[in-house]
């Protein structure tokens, strides 16, 4: 159940940074400036749904880890996946937002140096790699939009 939702909130945490993007547009002192808030608020869920299908596909996870990082591929599994419940929660309730949300936007551009990229000079047809590694990019976008966002309304905290 947890692959449906994390295709689910994948997909929604482009939607919501869209709607940031487009809401960072709008004149001052119109609604949109609460589309930002709520995007926000629901890109961080979307975070912390990442996080549960790190622990609840562990095994997977942990597959994916280049086995050359020490100290372990297990121990790396578990770290993004608590960092990923970290950035949620501070989205969420805007605590360290700022800190958070750029911390998130380079740990997926190092998933995509480490994990994704080198998965491309495999064979040609591992389509699930070329997906990955797209969806990775996008997210990636959609977080720095996030954060972008955070800094700009003056809510981030260092």
């Amino acid at each position: 159940m947890i692959g449906t939702w994390l295709g689910f909130a994948e997909q929604f945490a482009l939607v919501a940074a869209g709607a940031v993007g487009y809401a960072s547009l709008a004149a001052p002192g119109t609604p949109w400036k609460a589309t930002v808030r709520i995007s926000r608020l629901l890109f961080g869920l979307c975070v912390v749904v990442f996080a549960l299908a790190h622990f609840m596909a562990l095994k997977e996870t942990t597959g994916m880890v280049p086995k050359w990082i020490p100290p372990g591929q297990r121990f790396w599994a578990i770290a993004t996946g608590l960092a990923h419940l970290l950035a949620g929660v501070a989205i969420i309730t805007g605590i360290l937002s700022g800190v958070a949300s750029r911390l998130f936007t380079a740990m997926l551009l190092s998933f995509g140096v480490l994990v994704w990229l080198p998965s491309l000079f495999g064979p040609a047809d591992a389509h699930v790699m070329w997906g990955g590694n797209a969806i990775n990019l996008a997210l990636a976008g959609a977080a720095w939009i996030i954060s972008d966002s955070i800094y700009e309304s003056g809510k981030a905290v260092s």
